[in-house]
């Protein structure tokens, strides 16, 4: 409500409105800075916050790659192991087969010997008879 400017109190009462509004802005600019320096600390803290889970997420995230390392390296080697036990266990196959022909060519060989051995005792039987005879 200003009144109007028409003589020496008319000039005082704007003098007084315009102080007053530069009063009241200057109360608020004063409590804008309060509320400004509040929420530079937030944000400095939330910063700092964010930073350090930055960090927190790196870690993690080299722990993870190395884990993943790690685990494609195990499963690596576990197939590599497969394979060799596998390579092992036909070669097992093999010798086992190649140690039961042998045994088998072996007992058959005996048999042979043993039937010679006993045609020659057989023709030497014949021919002592034979001898007899003549």
């Amino acid at each position: 409500m200003a009144l109007k400017a028409g003589g020496p109190n008319g000039e005082e009462t704007e003098e007084f409105e315009k102080s007053e509004k530069v009063r009241v802005l200057k109360a608020e600019l004063e409590k804008t800075k309060v509320v400004k320096k509040k929420l530079k600390v937030v944000v400095t803290s939330v910063r700092k916050k964010c930073d350090r889970l930055k960090d927190i997420n790196m870690s993690t995230v080299e722990a993870l790659e190395q884990e993943m390392k790690k685990a494609i390296w195990e499963q690596l080697s576990r197939k590599m192991f497969h394979r060799a036990l596998l390579g092992n266990s036909n070669e097992l196959k093999h010798r086992k087969t190649e140690r039961d022909k042998s045994m088998m060519e072996n007992v058959m060989l005996k048999d042979e010997l043993r039937n010679c051995r006993e045609s020659k005792e057989s023709l030497k039987e014949q021919l002592s008879r034979k001898k007899r005879i003549c």
